[in-house]
């Protein structure tokens, strides 16, 4: 078939498709409105990106002046929304039954050995299983006490003389500047959204993908099918996947749209690299649908590879757990997920701002994700296209009408 007549078979099979989908609202409903929403609700989730004065219960068994100090350092902190508890039984009961995400506690006679140099301790409990709370609080937490020991060396240095500039000068020896790269107010918006939203997008995506294929095995229209596009299988496959591919393509957009505009985050590297890699997310996750279409027995068991494929993918990503820290045969595994290559390609263009030298190589890796799916896929579509029709008693040759 020349290239001309393949475009015009693969034009007549994504008009069939469209055809199709105007008689099936509740396809349109599940597989292109639904993940848009979840996609929306995920943002929505992050609120304005910070965990700001969340309920963390508070006991002085101290009530000195220095204690009162310290309470009110905490609740100078973002994070930090202080209630008064009357003791440690109170405040930990509270915190099993989850009306507060910590507990800090003064203990008696902190503010007397803080002054005599006897020293004492903050006690601070954490549910660590909400551990985005917990770490946000720990460091706050961390911060005001780095604070307040910096206060007592320099209090204690005056004695020694010198003045405040020079207790300054010697408690300060070392400094750090810390640099957040592409999220420096350490939003969790970008950090959340930049992982959950590409995942919704690729589990949307294939389940979307692998239904529209599903639907002629479904349906015993693989002859109508065929013979809308010209007996070419390649045509056939490319035009009934054009217009979900199109729809997914502009929720990529959107998403980019999202972190660059809306959100604020601009990126460091190229955009044009950034959002091609999303598409060829798009593309792989097409080329698995062909491919697992092709290898299902039945279409429940193919929608079943398919949710089991990428549904749990994201843990996988390093995105939350780092690749290097996972056993062997799992970081092996991390590897096959095409969300692990995106991601990566997405931390360089836009965070690191890596030049297309530093994402060349994984580019290459995440087409391949489309490209060999596509190739077996498509091969073991026309095995088995050919047996349904064989059973059917027509006859099927690639090319020709059948």
């Amino acid at each position: 078939m020349t290239p001309g007549k393949w475009l015009e078979a693969s034009s007549a099979s994504a008009r069939r498709e469209l055809r199709a989908l105007t008689h099936r609202p509740a396809e349109i409903i599940f597989c292109w409105i639904m993940p848009l929403v979840w996609m929306l609700i995920v943002w929505g989730l992050t609120g304005n990106g910070m965990i700001q004065q969340v309920p963390v219960a508070f006991v002085d068994q101290d009530h000195s002046s220095i204690s009162r100090s310290i309470a009110n350092q905490f609740s100078a902190t973002r994070s930090l929304g202080l209630d008064s508890y009357i003791d440690n039984a109170d405040g930990l009961e509270a915190l099993r039954t989850g009306k507060v995400y910590a507990l800090i506690s003064i203990p008696q006679n902190y503010g007397k050995d803080t002054l005599s140099g006897k020293g004492s301790s903050i006690s601070l409990y954490l549910d660590e299983n909400r551990f985005a709370v917990a770490s946000t609080i720990l460091a706050d937490v961390n911060l005001v006490i780095s604070n307040l020991n910096t206060q007592k060396a320099e209090n204690s240095l005056l004695y020694t003389g010198g003045g405040i500039a020079g207790a300054q000068h010697k408690v300060d020896v070392i400094q750090a500047d810390f640099y957040g790269l592409g999220n420096p107010a350490s939003s969790f918006g970008a950090f959340l959204g930049s992982s959950l939203l590409p995942s919704i997008l690729q589990l949307g995506a294939l389940l979307c993908f692998a239904t529209t294929l599903i639907r002629e095995q479904q349906d015993q229209s693989f002859r109508s099918w065929m013979e809308n596009a010209r007996g070419s299988l390649s045509a056939s496959i490319f035009g009934k996947l054009f217009p979900s591919l199109f729809y997914y393509f502009l929720l990529c957009v959107w998403y980019i749209a999202l972190f660059v505009g809306a959100g604020g985050w601009a990126n460091s590297g190229s955009l044009v690299i950034w959002t091609l890699s999303l598409f060829f997310l798009i593309l792989a996750m097409a080329g698995i649908a062909v491919l697992f279409v092709a290898l299902a027995p039945s279409w429940h068991f193919a929608l079943v590879l398919c949710s089991a494929y990428v549904a749990p993918a994201l843990p996988f990503t390093g995105s939350s757990i780092p690749l290097d820290t996972m056993g062997p045969w799992v970081a092996s595994f991390a590897q096959l997920i095409p969300l692990t290559w995106f991601l990566k390609i997405q931390s360089e263009q836009w965070v690191l701002g890596g030049v297309f030298t530093y994402s060349s190589f994984n580019v290459l890796i995440l087409s391949l994700f489309s490209i060999i799916p596509f190739t077996l896929g498509i091969g073991l579509m026309r095995l088995k296209i050919k047996r349904v029709l064989r059973k059917m008693g027509i006859p099927f040759t690639e090319g020709h009408r059948v």
